[in-house]
């Protein structure tokens, strides 16, 4: 959070005498993050490292602007004092009646939490479920949808939760120590090669490493746990927090008698408020410096494997979009053509909107002549993402009038306009009064694992658009796996 704003009227004078007297006006600027442009690069490196581990997660990559925002977003106004988890006891940050001081200072309102003591929610906990304004990681998949819109919401609600687990790559976040935050470089921070807290990833960015491999754990609760161990444990083995130090690169300071009862006209026995240090880029015998070098690969991977397992979870199954049979006459022409359509429903957001539903819109329906040379054309969905869904060809079995028909050519989906297109031979219309027509396939792309049904079997009935329930174990709703049998055409002599 980056501010010009300045106070005013009695609050103003309170807070500039107060400091004035410690010479720490510049402390105004308290936060809790990481600078925004570090949230941002961290992200673009974790979807880097998917999309080049496995292609099949372009999807992610076309959304990875919504993502960026919304780890730069998860910064604003009181979100911030969310961001801590302890996880041996599910605490939050403890509440101190000096945090007023940030928000007014930022122009937002800071409600006192719950409890006794009263705490914020566990970083855990408002990742995955409390996170206002439905940017959370359950709002993100009961957002997902076969509309562009819907996944615009769901990736801008992903990139406020990896935000939190980045924010696990700080020991102070696991250890639940409040700490300024690196907007103060903007007072005192001048000297660029300085570097004040938590800006020991900025000054990286040449031969950033994007790290080697994603890492893949069952679930997010995985991912807040392991990397906030790692991140603590890689602290003490460096000897960090330095001796005299509160937090990490924070000196002790006691502003008790200066700045809580100049603000609140209150005594708060319990704060020691922490000054900010400075640590030097590019020393390679500097504790702060080699803690960032190392623990930057681990939070890019940590978070290329919480993207990974989002689009496992969400990635819908296959099904038949669309059907054309060709016969030929005096020339090839279209004799059937039906296509399912998504119906938009409301949602708590009306302009994002929903799919729950297919229609099934038969454009032309004329009976087909036996013994005429006939040809099937097939294209699956979805088709939202660039490319659509990916289909595994040697698993597409098409079944019409009661035979096997093979395969003419195939097409992978390249782009967001149309889905993967199969196409028989040509073959004589046999002497029957109707003929059905049978489609079997699966998909190429990653589903999570463990669940049954997996997701990469054909949906049968596309009419009941198949989505993912945000509950324990992430089950799919109105998913039937199985044969297309939804096509039927009439057949007479000619």
């Amino acid at each position: 959070m980056k501010s010009t704003k300045t106070f005013s009227g009695n609050a103003a004078a309170r807070l500039t005498l107060a400091l004035s007297a410690a010479g720490l006006l510049t402390t105004a600027l308290l936060c809790l993050q990481y600078t925004e442009p570090t949230h941002q690069m961290l992200c673009v490196r974790a979807v880097d490292l998917l999309k080049t581990s496995n292609p099949l997660y372009k999807e992610v990559d076309d959304y990875s602007s919504k993502i960026e925002q919304g780890a730069i977003d998860e910064d604003q106004k009181a979100r911030p004092f969310n961001h801590f988890y302890n996880r041996s006891n599910g605490d939050g940050l403890l509440y101190h009646s000096y945090y007023q001081v940030l928000a007014e200072f930022y122009d937002f309102t800071l409600p006192v939490p719950p409890g006794q003591p009263p705490m914020y929610t566990n970083a855990l906990q408002w990742a995955k479920v409390a996170g206002q304004d439905n940017f959370n990681w359950l709002d993100a998949i009961a957002y997902y949808s076969y509309l562009s819109s819907s996944r615009i919401q769901s990736y801008t609600a992903l990139g406020h939760v990896v935000h939190c687990l980045q924010d696990m790559g700080q020991p102070d976040h696991g250890r639940c120590v409040p700490h300024p935050g690196s907007s103060m470089n903007d007072k005192f921070g001048q000297d660029e090669t300085m570097e004040g807290y938590e800006m020991f990833y900025d000054k990286m960015k040449s031969g950033f490493s994007i790290g080697d491999t994603v890492m893949e754990l069952p679930a997010i609760e995985d991912y807040f746990f392991k990397l906030s161990e790692l991140s603590i444990n890689r602290s003490i083995g460096l000897g960090l927090p330095k001796p005299g130090e509160s937090a990490m690169g924070l000196k002790n300071a006691d502003w008790k008698k200066f700045l809580v009862p100049a603000i609140t006209g209150e005594w708060d026995p319990n704060v020691n408020i922490p000054w900010i240090g400075t640590i030097k880029a590019g020393n390679s015998t500097n504790k702060y410096y080699l803690y960032g070098q190392g623990i930057q690969e681990e939070v890019i991977e940590y978070s290329a494997g919480l993207l990974k397992l989002f689009y496992d979870i969400v990635n819908p199954p296959p099904y038949v979009k669309r059907v054309a049979i060709y016969q030929e006459l005096v020339y090839e022409a279209p004799k059937y053509i039906a296509e399912w359509k998504d119906v938009k429903i409301a949602c708590p957001q009306p302009e994002i909107g929903l799919v729950r539903e297919r229609l099934l819109d038969i454009i032309l329906n004329l009976p087909l002549y036996t013994g005429v040379n006939t040809r099937i054309e097939i294209e699956f969905g979805p088709v939202v993402g660039n490319p659509g869904e990916q289909i595994n060809e040697e698993s597409i079995v098409v079944r019409f009038a009661g035979a096997v028909r093979g395969k003419s050519s195939f097409t992978q989906s390249t782009d967001g306009t149309t889905g993967a297109i199969w196409e028989s031979v040509s073959f004589p219309m046999p002497e029957v009064t109707s003929a059905l027509l049978e489609v079997e396939a699966r998909d190429l792309d990653n589903h999570l694992q463990g669940r049954d049904p997996l997701g990469n079997v054909l949906d049968s009935e596309p009419r009941t658009a198949a989505y993912v329930e945000p509950l324990t174990g992430y089950p799919w709703a109105y998913y039937e796996p199985g044969t297309d049998r939804n096509h039927t055409v009439i057949a007479v002599s000619k």
